[in-house]
């Protein structure tokens, strides 16, 4: 009987041991082994991980640091002089601060003038309220276009104001401390008025491809035949009143034959356009041009128009299409946006 329970408690002495020296390499393989920890975060500026600053022209700055007026948050992420808005990026006075382009961290950098348009002049801080909108990133490209912007919002105030259709002051203009969101909604309204002067068109082209970047397997000559057989017929019988357009976009849409010369035959069918004057409708002008000279409810012909189908390649004939007008308005007095 003693062997029995001596055999038994050894056994269970030796499963404990044992218990015990897997728990002991198991410890001493997390300890002292290699393991996968999970990635942070990382802005690398300059060669370092700079997540806890920001990055300018290639150096961490230290969180809370201020230049030009600008306070870095950490994360990249920099608060305005003002301390009503957080950016994600870097702005453009911080840069110039930094590389010299500017005096550097001055209480005056917002009120620089970078343009003058007519009668305003455009401020380092406007440019900066546009940033807001726009990918973080110093891109000299990116700066120009926004002055450009700004510009021509401008020139629209100051045409409406010399029609007498607003007033302008300095919460709006020609200064520093202008309430840009306000500018913005009324550069909107201005676009409203003007935009409602101008003629609209709106319609519907129905086209049949037989180039769409690439010749099928009819080969060029037979695809074009092929295209414009299906197309004129249709248009052929909309403008006697046969079928209306939306059947004959659907018989387009119906037929699986069109597929050996466009395989995106069925979204190629048909597109609406609602234009103003001046807008783009079509990807070749003359059809365009064409289609204002259309009554309302007016059918036009099969038009032949050319494609360029990448940026190295000449235009190159590739589609057939014919429209319908559905509405027409012309103004009076067509007024332009400078």
């Amino acid at each position: 009987m003693r062997d029995i329970f001596s055999r038994i408690f050894s056994s269970r002495i030796s499963i404990v041991l044992f218990l015990i020296l897997i728990l002991a390499a198991t410890f001493a393989a997390y300890r002292y082994f290699p393991r996968e920890t999970i990635p942070q975060p990382e802005f690398v500026c300059g060669g370092r991980n700079c997540f806890g600053g920001c990055c300018v022209h290639g150096k961490c700055q230290l969180k809370g640091i201020n230049i030009a007026g600008y306070t870095c948050l950490g994360e990249n992420k920099w608060e305005s002089p003002d301390k009503e808005s957080i950016s994600s990026g870097t702005p453009y006075a911080v840069i110039d601060a930094v590389t010299g382009k500017s005096p550097g961290p001055d209480k005056e950098d917002s009120a620089a003038i970078v343009a003058t348009v007519g009668e305003e002049r455009i401020f380092q801080k406007d440019v900066d309220s546009e940033l807001l909108f726009y990918p973080p990133q110093y891109n000299p490209d990116v700066r120009k276009s926004l002055i450009e912007k700004i510009s021509s919002d401008s020139n629209l105030l100051q045409k409406a104001a010399g029609e007498g259709v607003i007033s302008l002051d300095e919460t709006v203009y020609n200064s520093p401390d202008k309430d840009y969101q306000k500018r913005l909604s009324l550069v909107k309204e201005v676009k409203g008025i003007f935009d409602s002067r101008l003629s609209r068109l709106s319609g519907t082209i129905v086209s049949i491809w037989f180039y769409n970047e690439k010749i099928g397997p009819l080969g060029y000559q037979k695809s074009k035949e092929m295209a414009y057989g299906k197309i004129d017929a249709l248009q052929r019988n909309v403008k006697k009143g046969t079928i209306t357009m939306e059947e004959a976009i659907d018989i387009i849409k119906q037929d699986s034959e069109l597929e050996q010369i466009d395989t995106s035959y069925e979204s190629n069918a048909s597109f609406r356009f609602d234009v103003r004057e001046g807008e783009k409708i079509s990807l070749d002008p003359n059809f365009d041009t064409n289609l204002w000279k259309l009554p309302e409810g007016g059918i036009s012909d099969v038009y032949l128009a050319k494609d360029t189908p990448n940026v190295n390649s000449q235009p190159i004939e590739a589609v057939f299409m014919f429209a319908k007008i559905e509405d027409k308005k012309l103004a009076e007095n067509s007024i332009k946006e400078p």
